[in-house]
């Protein structure tokens, strides 16, 4: 087994014990698992969750315009209704 197929292992079993509800202790015992080793992966889990997320989803207001302020004083005004594609490229600029 490679560490990647090792790893989706890991992060599959992760799902499941978030699915069935029990504790980290006992899913990790009806399942065979050191309980260190498998708090170790739900860490990880957490983590690569959060770096993941780089966009916040912000509730739904009536814009009259986007405004995308650079941190060398550039600033864009967009329409309201621009393209998510767009507005992730223009912000990775």
């Amino acid at each position: 087994m490679t560490r990647e197929e090792y790893r989706e292992k890991q992060l599959a079993l992760i799902v499941q014990w978030k699915q069935s509800g029990i504790t980290q202790t006992k899913f990790a015992q009806e399942n065979n698992i050191k309980i260190l080793k498998f708090r170790y992966w739900v860490r990880q889990h957490s983590q690569q969750s959060k770096e993941k997320s780089s966009f916040i989803e912000i509730g739904s207001f009536p814009a009259q315009e986007i405004v995308l302020r650079y941190p060398n004083g550039v600033e864009l005004s967009l329409p309201p209704r621009v393209s998510v594609e767009l507005l992730k490229s223009l912000i990775q600029i």
